[in-house]
């Protein structure tokens, strides 16, 4: 199975685009020409304003009444331990792996995010381990729906026969809250791995030469995408 990454990378990046608007529009704030503040959900705008509170209480206005509706997204980042669990595909013109990682965390002053991974990634019908260090900056940490950039650097834990085992990554995506403890993660980047194995062979043409191999060097460029769960 092959993939074309020039048409993939445009139809990532418009899934992304579009979630990008995702966040809580109808999340207010309600001021009226009495002097009163609320702060709820915008259920209905048209001759009358009609608000939901957190509470689940229902209130009706007519429009002479209002004085002004603020937008007011509500923040969702907290401080803390965080947990992820990410699956995801690495792909190029020739070649489609799977990876699955787990990472642990935690977050500081509310749009960094610090942590440890492991997981299991497949190259060339072999799977590995990675072990590396995370981190995820979110700049917009107060709305529902959120870009984030991330990278991460690490080794694989390699066989017998192997070395290198570089492990690098970039990525950029969208974080969207389901709760203020859970949020989707869904991201598109580039990942770099270096290896080197001691293969150890020989191979012999037809008139009689041969040619001693003793290791191959594998340079290897992924267009990562991943989808996940981040849990505080």
């Amino acid at each position: 199975m092959t993939f074309n990454i020039k048409k993939i990378i445009p139809v990532l990046f418009l899934l992304l685009s579009l979630n990008f608007y995702g966040q809580e529009k109808n999340k207010v704030k309600l001021i009226l020409k009495n002097g009163t503040t609320l702060y709820g959900n915008l259920v209905e705008q048209n001759e009358q304003v009609l608000l939901e509170t957190t509470d689940g209480n229902i209130f009706v206005y007519p429009n002479s009444d209002v004085q002004e509706i603020v937008e007011k997204p509500t923040p969702v980042i907290r401080n803390g331990a965080y947990h992820s669990m990410n699956f995801g595909t690495l792909t190029s013109d020739s070649q489609f792996n799977g990876t699955l990682t787990f990472v642990n965390g935690y977050q500081i002053k509310s749009k960094l995010f610090l942590g440890l991974g492991f997981g299991i990634e497949g190259f060339y019908n072999k799977k590995y381990i990675p072990v590396f260090f995370e981190t995820q900056y979110h700049p917009f940490n107060k709305w529902r729906s959120q870009p984030f950039i991330a990278a991460d650097l690490g080794k694989l834990l390699l066989k017998e026969n192997e070395s290198g085992g570089l492990r690098l990554g970039i990525n950029a995506g969208m974080a969207h809250y389901l709760s203020k403890k859970v949020s989707l993660m869904t991201s598109v980047g580039y990942r770099y791995v270096n290896l080197t194995r001691d293969n150890d062979w020989w191979y012999c043409g037809d008139w009689g030469d041969c040619y001693h191999n003793n290791n191959r060097e594998y340079k290897i460029n992924r267009i990562e995408f991943k989808v996940g769960l981040l849990i505080k």
